[in-house]
């Protein structure tokens, strides 16, 4: 939620750029840095099974098992720098993540 009271939704991925093997990759400082200038809670969603589903090498994929797992929303530590809030909500996903 924004400070007036509305509700704000953004799409942020975790990086630009796939994973070879469809792990997660290091936040980038952009997301730390929106994250604290923004003071937005952050809602983390996590993929699981879109990894193996992509390295079949199709142009999309056709079945398997996806996985969605939505978190709690993180409120961001405004005192922490954009790298360390960075790091803060990668750690955050990761643990979401975990098996």
């Amino acid at each position: 939620y924004t400070d007036a009271g509305t509700h704000a939704s953004w799409r942020l991925p975790s990086s630009a750029r796939r994973s070879a093997d469809g792990g997660l990759q290091a936040f980038r400082v952009g997301i730390g840095l929106l994250a604290r200038e923004s003071s937005a809670k952050i809602l983390p969603v996590g993929l699981l099974g879109l990894g193996e589903l992509k390295q079949r090498r199709r142009r999309w994929f056709r079945s398997g098992i996806l996985q969605i797992r939505v978190g709690s929303p993180l409120a961001p530590d405004l005192q922490l720098s954009p790298v360390a809030l960075a790091e803060s909500l990668h750690n955050a996903l990761a643990t979401l993540l975990q098996p």
